[in-house]
């Protein structure tokens, strides 16, 4: 853990040929392998992989944290290599934290277009809502963080970006709650009849 924090990646892979558990649990209740994959580091879940780290360990530690796994920790992160690297070694496609939130939801979020892409060609649902949280989807999630590539390809794709979720919010709305005024305008011009 305190080479993964140093990233120090030589002393990672020392201390996993020295007999480290490459399934650690930080005071986070994340393990290694869900840091380097939010970090996007492949060389080091490549060498957590091969001494046999967990692709579907799941952050429970704390609480006050999502319940994670290292395959939507390197969503979050944008990181679509690591996360087909995750894939190969079994992690699953279909995991959600406690939130509900999963692979799209992940994407969406942190704006990579590209990880979208690849998620629609798996078949991962881009419209799926989180019911554990407050039903958002996987545009809302991107209105609220700002990400306009996001919308505008969800739009491309076909999909509805006035859906509400179950309080009667809107792609716009959760944009105007998270302060986004990009994805504001974008959308409201979207929503303008020509």
């Amino acid at each position: 853990m305190d080479a993964q924090n140093a990233g120090d990646a030589s002393a990672l892979a020392q201390a996993l040929r020295d007999g480290a558990n490459p399934n650690l649990l930080a005071d986070t209740g994340s393990s290694v392998l869900m840091l380097a994959a939010h970090r996007g580091q492949l060389a080091r879940v490549e060498a957590l992989l091969q001494a046999g780290a967990q692709p579907d360990l799941r952050q429970t530690a704390k609480d006050s944290e999502r319940g994670d796994t290292a395959l939507l920790r390197a969503f979050y992160g944008g990181h679509l290599v690591v996360a087909q690297r995750l894939v190969q070694a079994g992690a699953s496609l279909q995991a959600r934290n406690r939130w509900d939130w999963g692979p799209v939801h992940m994407a969406a979020q942190s704006g990579c277009v590209p990880c979208l892409d690849w998620l629609k060609e798996q078949g991962q649902s881009l419209t799926e809502p989180a019911p554990a949280s407050r039903g958002e989807t996987p545009a809302m999630l991107a209105s609220a963080k700002g990400k306009v590539a996001v919308l505008r390809w969800l739009d491309e794709q076909g999909v509805d970006l006035s859906q509400k979720d179950p309080h009667g919010k809107s792609a716009l709305d959760w944009a105007r709650w998270g302060g986004q005024q990009a994805a504001q305008e974008w959308l409201g011009q979207r929503a303008r009849p020509r």
